[in-house]
């Protein structure tokens, strides 16, 4: 038995030579006698964890590789990582090991090895200003059920308040994830509310035994604690969307702020059975993982038996179907997309006009559908915008189609108005840093990227910084970054760049040689921009072809790209961009602009 703590244990790659780099790195680092080689965190195994979900989800889909700033999600590819079997166990294990450091991580994921705190070190979105008046955040209503499992109903009662109070164009409402983030780690109401730049806090509470549901809810001033209003609701569950109505309503008047008026009319309402259930889907696909997304699923389905035409439950579903391609062995992905686009396009002919449906099924255009027009794109949007002027998600899109046309600066502003309603956002802080660098701004976007790892994102982010570096002139200091990446297809098609641009231009030739000897046809878009950033003209047209050739997806992004700026000049550049449908008189007279409500 002492072997066990004395020998080192057979190396994995000798027992199953298909496992990924990244999953035998954590396994074996976890098992290493030498105390000093181990993780030292439960933070960097969740790290390593977040990589190594990336680095699966790149390997089992079907669009391009991942590109910079259009999404923080990692584009998907279609090359399997192993045979669909061992994709599957891989997935389990690293499901298994997810769910053994979650509860480790999610108490300590703000804490590093040295007992920093990361938000403390992040300035607050209302330092050294005095916090709007007509700013709120909402707090995670307190379950008082005597059944703890009715966590869900209370943590969804605040939620569908926090939505319909951002429908309110000139009242600033803090984002959920930046709350969520603030509230853990604790303090007094008023500290809270200074970390999120905000002037007033919509606390309360559930209470709910059978039909029969009793919520409290009080908003106080954060400055000096004053309690504005306070009311108890107790009725049925039949009440539950006129308790959220009047919450909202009370709230408003005490703000001065416009009432809710059409925008109220955005909010769905259903059935009392179906909307306990809806709120029960959501808590259980949150889990992400092939079991939970298909029980949230099966939830859904009975919540749409009872109400056909609620449309939350298609979109919900939708967003399992996609996570479920994610997660999912290789071959069963293009199935799960089929059905994914099927539940929005039922949800379009049942609401032809809901806002999030428009934003959706635009959003996956935009991404993953070169054919589809992109006026037609820009046209969904603009009626989304018309309907939820300041939902998040819908902005998101417009940002990504700014983006995509080109209108960078336009793009950055909605960026940076997200990121103000949601400052402790990891994702946003990401999206805001490769908004800078689409825009030539490498101190800034070096100081997003900065931000975004002390929020807790890595996979990707220490890339980003390291091209931001390169923008600024500083290959060395890009190099210690890039090495830092745990994510291999990030790190790999950004080291070419940095090794080029320190001079080493063999090895450079060498790592571009290992990225194309492995994701050649998924990372086709990727590699011709490498080329390009190096000014090696032909071979960056060649792999561009190659891009139609393989429909990469990424061709979507070539716009806004700032690796391509070496063939701006080039007498194939327009017409390669006209072949695609990017080239200005093609994409210039689109109508398409954002009024930031609020900004």
């Amino acid at each position: 038995t002492s072997a066990v703590l004395r020998d080192t244990p057979t190396p994995l790659l000798g027992l199953e030579p298909d496992l990924p780099r990244g999953l035998v790195q954590l396994i074996e680092g976890c098992l290493e006698k030498d105390r000093d080689q181990r993780s030292a965190t439960a933070h960097d195994i969740a790290d390593q964890l977040t990589a190594l979900h990336d680095e699966l989800r790149f390997a089992s889909s079907t669009s391009g590789a991942p590109t910079r700033v259009l999404e923080a999600d990692d584009r998907a590819g279609a090359t399997p990582l192993a045979s669909a079997s061992k994709r599957g166990l891989i997935a389990a294990a690293v499901a298994v090991l997810v769910l053994g450091a979650a509860s480790v991580w999610w108490f300590g994921r703000h804490s590093t090895s040295n007992g920093a705190d990361p938000l403390a070190s992040t300035p607050a979105v209302g330092e050294n200003q005095p916090a709007d008046e007509k700013s709120i955040a909402v707090l995670p209503f307190a379950n008082l059920s005597a059944d703890p499992d009715q966590e869900y109903f209370s943590a969804g009662i605040s939620e569908e308040l926090l939505n319909l109070l951002a429908h309110v164009p000139d009242l600033r409402v803090m984002a959920r994830t930046s709350t969520l983030a603030a509230a853990e780690q604790g303090g007094s109401i008023a500290e809270i509310a200074a970390r999120l730049g905000v002037a007033h806090v919509l606390e309360g509470s559930v209470r709910r035994a059978g039909n029969r549901v009793r919520i409290s809810a009080q908003l106080v001033h954060a400055a000096d604690g004053f309690q504005k209003w306070s009311q108890t609701w107790d009725r049925t569950l039949d009440d539950i969307f006129a308790i959220q109505d009047e919450i909202a309503r009370d709230t408003l008047e005490q703000l001065e702020s416009t009432l809710l008026g059409d925008y109220a009319r955005n909010v769905h309402t259903t059935d009392p059975e179906a909307y306990a259930l809806y709120l029960q889907a959501l808590q259980i696909g949150g889990v992400m993982t092939v079991e939970t997304l298909q029980q949230s699923n099966d939830m859904l389905a009975r919540v749409l038996e009872i109400d056909p035409g609620y449309i939350p439950a298609h979109l919900r579903r939708y967003a399992n179907l996609a996570n479920s391609a994610t997660f999912g062995a290789s071959e069963a992905v293009p199935e799960l997309e089929r059905l994914a686009r099927a539940e929005l396009e039922l949800a379009l002919a049942k609401d032809p006009e809901d806002p999030r449906v428009l934003a959706t099924i635009a959003r996956q255009d935009l991404r993953t559908d070169t054919s589809t027009p992109l006026p037609d794109i820009a046209a969904r949007i603009r009626s989304a915008l018309e309907r939820a002027p300041t939902d998040p998600s819908i902005l998101n899109v417009s940002r990504s189609l700014l983006l995509t046309l080109g209108r960078n600066e336009e793009a950055l502003e909605v960026t940076q108005w997200l990121a103000r309603r949601d400052p402790l956002n990891t994702v946003i802080a990401y999206n805001l840093s490769g908004a800078f660098w689409a825009t030539g701004r490498p101190t800034d976007c070096i100081q997003a990227a900065e931000t975004a790892i002390r929020l807790g994102r890595s996979s990707g982010t220490y890339s980003l910084l390291a091209n931001c570096q390169l923008q600024l002139g500083k290959p060395q200091e890009a190099l210690a970054s890039v090495e830092q990446e745990l994510h291999d297809i990030w790190r790999m098609e950004t080291l070419p760049k940095v090794l080029h641009d320190l001079g080493r231009f063999q090895d450079a030739k060498v790592a571009l040689a290992d990225l194309i000897d492995r994701w050649e046809r998924v990372a086709s878009f990727n590699i011709a921009y490498i080329y390009a950033y190096q000014g090696q003209a032909d071979r960056a047209f060649e792999w561009l072809d190659k891009a139609v050739e393989y429909e990469d997806t990424g061709l979507t992004e070539i716009i806004f790209v700032p690796d391509f700026a070496n063939l701006y000049d080039d007498p194939r550049w327009v017409p390669f961009l006209r072949r695609i449908g990017r080239a200005p008189e093609q994409i210039d007279h689109i109508e398409f602009t954002v009024d930031l409500p609020g900004s």
